[in-house]
């Protein structure tokens, strides 16, 4: 995890109800995936988002960084089947 934030510090921001941005979430994101954020802070960071909620761009955000912090798996080699009602 780089030293661009402390995960404290971003977990108190959302605790106080402020908007985390892009990077933010992105460094959380990271902490997430390659083990930096302890459990402890993961479990803070979910409590402070159930209590505070997050806007949409956190959550479009949030999306957008855990759906690309693994595999990606395509599906464009199959042929599937269409419906006219798409």
């Amino acid at each position: 995890m780089s030293a661009l934030f402390l995960p404290q510090e971003l977990i108190r921001k959302k605790r106080d109800g402020l908007m985390l941005n892009d990077h933010e979430i992105g460094f959380l994101v990271q902490g997430i995936t390659d083990g930096s954020l302890t459990d402890a802070q993961l479990g803070a960071f979910a409590m402070a988002v159930f209590k505070c909620g997050m806007t949409m761009d956190e959550r479009v955000s949030l999306t957008q960084h855990m759906m690309h912090s693994g595999d990606t798996v395509s599906y464009t080699h199959l042929t599937l089947p269409t419906t006219p009602y798409v």
